[in-house]
């Protein structure tokens, strides 16, 4: 691999032209080829094998991580670093999950795109502060989508169901559940396996925190 090599892959002429200017003036680095396609892009890689390749955010959002799927495929080493857009969160996870091994937004200032390539070609994972913050109010968004979900799920408990989970939302375990039901501890527990494939939760963590979020709602807003 040659170690001081970029190769450029966009389809836009003047967008590759501002990436290699970058690269020369603020990289060091020598742009060994450009490319317009992702066949283009594997050609270039086969020949000259570059120490970096930077896959510019013109490219579609599916072929983006195909692209880095088969660079990396190509040479299992390959750094490949993605200019994309702040805005797209799910590209940003699935050209991670492809190999890329970091990724900065065009509308990202020159020094983050310097922090970039240098801890890519370190050997390190960089997003940059704006697409992480995008990602982060997305996960936020989703989870309280989910959660939302969940809630409006808690129709399909039956009564006695209800009244444990109520119990739990004021944090009592199956014992004092028990005692205040006056049922079995095993009974409590089957009400709670029976809970979660109902509200489609894996753990008993999870069941309890979504009671506690009830129990809070409703001594926000009453039942």
């Amino acid at each position: 691999m040659t170690e001081t090599s970029v190769l450029i892959v966009s389809q836009e002429l003047l967008l590759r032209l501002g990436v290699r200017q970058f690269m020369m003036q603020e990289a060091g680095l020598r742009c060994c080829g450009e490319a317009a396609s992702s066949a283009e892009a594997m050609d270039l890689q086969a020949r000259h094998r570059p120490c970096l390749v930077v896959v510019a955010a013109c490219l579609s959002s599916g072929e983006a991580p195909r692209l880095v799927r088969d660079l990396r495929r190509g040479i299992p080493e390959q750094r490949v670093l993605v200019v994309g857009r702040a805005t797209e969160p799910d590209l940003v996870r699935r050209v991670l999950q492809a190999g890329a091994r970091g990724y900065v937004s065009s509308l990202d200032d020159v020094m983050e795109l310097r922090l970039a390539v240098a801890s890519v070609l370190g050997g390190h994972l960089h997003v940059s502060r704006a697409v992480a913050d995008c990602i982060t109010m997305e996960s936020r968004a989703s989870a309280a989508a989910a959660g939302q979900d969940r809630l409006a799920m808690l129709r399909q408990l039956s009564d006695r169901e209800m009244e444990v989970f109520g119990l739990m939302g004021r944090k009592l375990g199956c014992k004092e559940i028990a005692l205040h039901l006056s049922i079995s501890v095993k009974t409590v527990e089957t009400h709670k396996q029976r809970m979660k494939d109902k509200l489609g939760l894996q753990h008993g963590a999870e069941l309890q925190r979504l009671a506690m979020v009830q129990a809070e709602r409703l001594a926000k807003t009453g039942p």
